[in-house]
């Protein structure tokens, strides 16, 4: 019963947040979204601060604070994707 009410909120938070995400992108126009890919300092600063940054600061904190193995690893992953 345990495993299947885990199951059950997994999805439910899974739906929440991809709903939420939708209607939020259902407010904009085409033209706010296409106004930021126009400034292209803007752009290539946002993609180093997320494609470099913020993995090496996740690095820095995982080794600044002692985590088990398995934190350290979902952390790296989850700095990585964003």
């Amino acid at each position: 019963m345990e495993a299947l009410l885990t199951n059950a909120l997994s999805a439910t938070v899974a739906l929440f947040v991809i709903v939420s995400m939708f209607s939020m992108g259902l407010d904009l126009t085409v033209r706010q979204m296409i106004e930021p890919l126009r400034r292209g300092r803007l752009l290539a600063c946002a993609l180093i601060a997320n494609a470099l940054l913020l993995p090496l600061m996740a690095a820095l904190l995982t080794r600044l604070f002692v985590l088990p193995e398995a934190t350290t690893i979902g952390f790296l992953i989850y700095a990585s994707c964003m």
